[in-house]
């Protein structure tokens, strides 16, 4: 467009310039989806920004994993020992460590072991032990035994094991001496108790032994 006679020539002339700058393309018509509309934007989710100076939240932690962290905790500040078994066994579950290395002397066969208390009392005193005669140990009928390999030293895990597979029911000192340990389990409470033969008399002298009583946790 010609600038007007009557303007000064040097507004004339930047009328004239501005006049003939290209003018802006056109903004692109809205592209469609092959089904003929706009797509929709709804789903997409844009985190909000964390606040000036402070990080990015992070995920949280599984409630299993809280869960499992508690437990640990707990077990941690109980008190004595707690072991657990493995759970596919029969008799998979806690035990809780009351005494173990607990050495106790029978004096003759008038007395016996009290396994629960841990001391030595006279026979047909206590309600969970082991006896003796002049040449085994025997326990009460409604308990099972194990005798452990020669030479070893058997865990409670062993003594469970033992005793579902392979029970004894005979312990005389003749295989069962010095140095050999066997195990005993209650049927009904499924306490159980490991016995390291120490030293065995002779005729009816002295026996000595040493205990572990682990007792099972029914909850």
């Amino acid at each position: 467009m010609p600038a007007p006679d009557w303007l000064p020539q040097q507004i004339s002339t930047e009328i004239s310039r501005r006049t003939e700058l290209p003018t802006a393309p056109a903004a692109p018509p809205t592209v469609l989806d092959p089904a003929g509309a706009v797509a929709d934007l709804r789903t997409i989710r844009v985190a909000p920004a964390a606040p000036a100076g402070e990080p990015a939240p992070r995920p949280r932690r599984g409630a299993r994993a809280a869960v499992a962290a508690g437990a640990v905790a707990l077990l941690a500040g109980a008190g004595g020992a707690c072991y657990l078994l493995d759970p596919g066994a029969d008799e998979g579950g806690d035990y809780t460590a009351v005494h173990t290395g607990t050495e106790l002397t029978s004096p003759d066969h008038t007395y016996e072991f009290d396994l629960t208390a841990g001391s030595v009392v006279p026979q047909s005193t206590a309600t969970w032990y082991v006896g003796r005669t002049t040449d085994e140990f025997f326990v009460p009928e409604d308990s099972d035994a194990y005798i452990a390999p020669a030479g070893s030293r058997p865990t409670l895990a062993d003594c469970v094991k033992g005793i579902d597979s392979r029970p004894d029911t005979a312990l005389p000192f003749t295989t069962h001496g010095p140095g050999r340990a066997f195990c005993v389990r209650a049927r009904t409470s499924r306490d159980v108790a490991v016995v390291r033969v120490l030293s065995t008399g002779t005729d009816d002298g002295p026996v000595k032994v040493s205990v572990d009583f682990y007792r099972h946790d029914n909850g």
